[in-house]
């Protein structure tokens, strides 16, 4: 329901796909696919953790101007031979609030629900929903990894950049058999949730 709605209001809003949407535009499209849930979170019986609700991690890419949103604790990694692995987005998520706080983060992950999400598109009116938007340029050969926690758990993505990531930045390498390998990974050594991976691939010079 969410990427339906964040389609349909993309492809009715954002008439130049040669340039960025603006941020207003990001944030409407988010706000509209979360109303989208809530309407029929409200029209059924369901109520608290009942409620449908989903993460969201959105990447634009035009030219090599990149958009960034997310809401809830999917992730954006970026990998590019000079500066390697890179976590772009932050989860929303209990443990990370406490730290930007000021908790100190091994005091902020020993409680119970430092793992529960702050945000989702769903469960509650878009008035509550503050999901994060960030644009940048691309300024050489880049990987774009999208994920779902049941493949970045246990810190898999970090440990297996070496071999599972890094060849993906050559234009030689298929995605297709990479993300394949990812996801076979993520169900030998995680498996306990819903695995989801995107990868794209920009080049500085024209697109992949």
């Amino acid at each position: 329901m969410a990427v339906h709605s964040l389609k349909e209001y993309f492809q009715t809003h954002w008439a130049d796909s040669d340039s960025l949407p603006s941020e207003q535009l990001i944030l409407n499209a988010i706000a509209e696919a979360n109303e989208a849930i809530y309407r029929v979170n409200m029209q059924g019986t369901r109520s608290g953790s009942g409620r449908m609700g989903t993460t969201l991690v959105l990447v634009i890419v035009a030219n090599t101007q990149v958009a960034i949103a997310h809401v809830g604790d999917s992730r954006l990694y970026s990998f590019t031979r000079s500066q390697g692995l890179r976590q772009m987005t932050v989860d929303h998520e209990v443990g990370q609030r406490e730290i930007a706080r000021g908790v100190d983060p091994e005091i902020a992950y020993t409680r119970p629900d430092a793992y529960q999400l702050t945000q989702a598109l769903g469960p509650r009116d878009s008035k509550y929903l503050k999901p994060d938007v960030r644009f940048w340029d691309i300024t050489e050969d880049t990987l774009l990894l999208l994920a779902s926690d049941g493949l970045t758990d246990n810190d898999l993505v970090e440990t297996y950049c070496h071999t599972h990531i890094q060849p993906l930045i050559d234009s030689q390498v298929s995605l297709d058999r990479g993300v394949d390998g990812l996801i076979d990974l993520a169900n030998e050594h995680n498996g306990h949730d819903n695995i989801t991976a995107i990868a794209i691939r920009v080049l500085a010079h024209h697109r992949d």
